[in-house]
């Protein structure tokens, strides 16, 4: 057995000796955690948990070891039930209503009849008509997303893949010069966070507008944090986030772009949240 393979089987017992060592009178038991992570128990644990105690973590195994009076070590059981739950899903599904107006104007001339030059003189007439043309289209499409993450996770959807604000965007939130941008597409990233239980439980959503493109051959973006809004929606609730973006200029640019034909279309977007694993 090599040396790395050893310290991983003496871990525990390596763990065992050092909590007994600095223990303070007291029971030592071990809890293992499924689904929390060790630094949020630990955290959870010391804020809650007044007294004398010592713990350890096995952090590979997902063991934690505490040395503790048995009024303590009750304590810290109820703490890792109500941390160490399974960590839920959130599917969102997010539509896309696009709006697209293409307006063609223009103008020409055109004429008939016949002119004779005879020795100078001109005879015959011609008249003339001026036409102007006007050419008008109302393009909407209806598209939609799932994107499936974690409660507390994220996901991000493309709404446009040529910003028509793109300058405007980019020295709002920092001096990177324009021309260094290439293949630029607006994003809208998505996190969802279920809150509360039982019947008050609901999905709040924080939508966070990005910018993703190539600078100098990189890749690179920038997310607009300081304008990030938020929904609260019940589980299968149907949001539309225009009404919460109504006093906000940079998310509204986002929600603007331009399609393959070179034309600018607007937005609107609707999200529903629903737990696939609800209770």
């Amino acid at each position: 057995m090599d040396i790395n393979r050893l310290m991983l089987f003496l871990r525990p017992f390596l763990l065992f000796q050092a909590l007994l060592s600095i223990a303070p009178a007291g029971e030592i038991r071990a809890y293992p955690y499924l689904h929390a992570d060790s630094t949020m128990v630990e955290q959870a644990i010391r804020g809650l948990v007044e007294g004398e105690y010592k713990l350890a973590f096995d952090r590979r195994r997902q063991v934690l070891l505490v040395s503790a009076p048995d009024a303590i070590q009750q304590k810290i059981v109820d703490i890792l039930q109500q941390v160490d739950r399974p960590v839920r899903n959130v599917q969102v599904q997010v539509t896309f209503k696009r709006q697209a107006e293409h307006t063609d104007k223009g103008a020409s001339v055109s004429g008939d009849g016949v002119i004779v030059d005879r020795g100078g003189k001109r005879k015959g007439s011609f008249t003339i008509r001026p036409e102007l043309t006007y050419q008008s289209e109302n393009r909407n499409t209806r598209t939609q997303q799932l994107v499936t993450t974690r409660s507390g996770g994220e996901a991000r959807l493309q709404i446009s893949t040529e910003v028509p604000y793109l300058e405007w965007l980019i020295r709002w939130n920092t001096v990177q010069a324009r021309v260094n941008w290439q293949s630029v597409g607006s994003y809208l990233v998505v996190q969802p966070v279920i809150v509360g239980e039982g019947t008050g439980e609901r999905v709040k959503i924080v939508l966070t507008p990005e910018l993703s493109g190539m600078v100098d051959g990189k890749p690179h973006a920038i997310r607009y944090a300081r304008v990030s809004t938020d929904i609260i929606a019940r589980n299968g609730e149907t949001i539309k986030i225009g009404g919460h973006i109504s006093r906000n200029e940079v998310f509204k640019k986002f929600l603007f772009g331009v399609d393959q034909h070179g034309r600018h279309e607007m937005t609107d977007i609707t999200v529903t949240p629903t737990i696939l694993d609800s209770k």
